[in-house]
């Protein structure tokens, strides 16, 4: 894979490539945006421009070169990408931790050995704990010359401000219909463009072969929270649980988008709001999720807040 060929995000390649262009490297960037639109695939290509030893803007990543070839394997001294500390039985994702950090401070503290930068990717930025947090914000406050950091999150509210302060922030967008058939598959059907709404990673896991499963998951999440779904669904694991709320709020977006079609239905304010408010009520389930409340007690407030699709 090459920079230029990154589907999408033309404006976020833009920004970076007159950055190369100029020479005038950010130490420190947040990439954000949409879960599963490319900005780690960004971040990996724009690491290894930056150490190209052929690199132009117009014959791009040479992807034969030491540099190239260590980046990509992610087999580089100089080259680190944090992710968040994975355990147990389905390796759940946990946070990035103080001792992630640490090792990192510990390490960038000397010069580079083969690229230009010590450079330290941190994926899913917004899951750093606190004192994870605050540590890497003293290495932002005080960064060594030679160091290069890319954060990368798909919840730019959840991280610190006084972080947010000190990157140069480069937004990614979601993908349109025909960016996601370009990398997926120009069969791939409308049905599950429409529940990926512009995620990569989102249509994969659609597109996998216990999606009928997961698809039935979502259809009675969104037909009706019976007691026997609520004990049912509060037995999933927290991510897959996260997942299907995700789906759900872009099935009332979809239904939304449908019934606005009839001009009836935009004069009834009150259904009009009511969809509204469902997708405001996935997008605060979801945070509550991501914040350790009790899954059976959301999905309590759930059953009472979301209108049924079927009506």
């Amino acid at each position: 894979m090459s920079f230029n060929n990154i589907v999408g995000q033309e404006v976020a390649k833009k920004l970076l490539l007159n950055t190369l262009k100029n020479g005038h490297v950010s130490p420190n960037y947040l990439f954000h945006g949409p879960e599963g639109v490319g900005k780690k695939s960004t971040a990996i290509e724009f690491v290894k421009a930056l150490n190209c030893h052929q690199f132009t803007e117009l014959s791009d990543n040479c992807d034969k070169c030491k540099n190239c070839e260590s980046i990509f394997s992610n087999n580089n001294p100089d080259f680190d990408i944090i992710e968040p500390f994975k355990e147990g039985r389905k390796e759940q994702i946990k946070t990035i931790r103080i001792e992630q950090i640490r090792n990192i401070q510990s390490k960038y503290s000397f010069r580079p050995v083969w690229l230009k930068y010590r450079i330290a990717i941190i994926n899913k930025a917004e899951l750093l704990e606190e004192e994870a947090a605050n540590a890497f914000l003293k290495i932002l406050e005080e960064p060594p010359e030679f160091t290069l950091f890319i954060l990368i999150t798909s919840n730019i509210n959840a991280i610190l401000p006084t972080i947010k302060s000190r990157c140069q922030s480069i937004r990614f967008r979601k993908l349109n219909t025909t960016e996601m058939k370009n990398i997926l598959d120009k069969n791939i059907s409308d049905d599950i463009l429409e529940l990926a709404n512009g995620s990569i990673s989102r249509a994969v896991k659609l597109l996998e072969p216990d999606y009928a499963e997961f698809r039935d998951k979502i259809n009675k999440f969104v037909s009706a929270l019976t007691e026997d779904r609520i004990n049912a669904l509060a037995g999933l694991e927290k991510m897959e649980l996260q997942e299907i709320i995700i789906y759900s709020q872009n099935l009332y977006k979809k239904e939304l988008s449908k019934r606005c079609a009839n001009p009836a239905f935009t004069k009834d304010t009150k259904s009009f709001i009511r969809f509204l408010d469902a997708i405001n009520t996935c997008e605060k389930a979801f945070v509550a999720l991501k914040q350790n409340v009790n899954k059976k007690v959301i999905l309590y407030w759930l059953a009472k807040q979301l209108p049924s699709l079927q009506q």
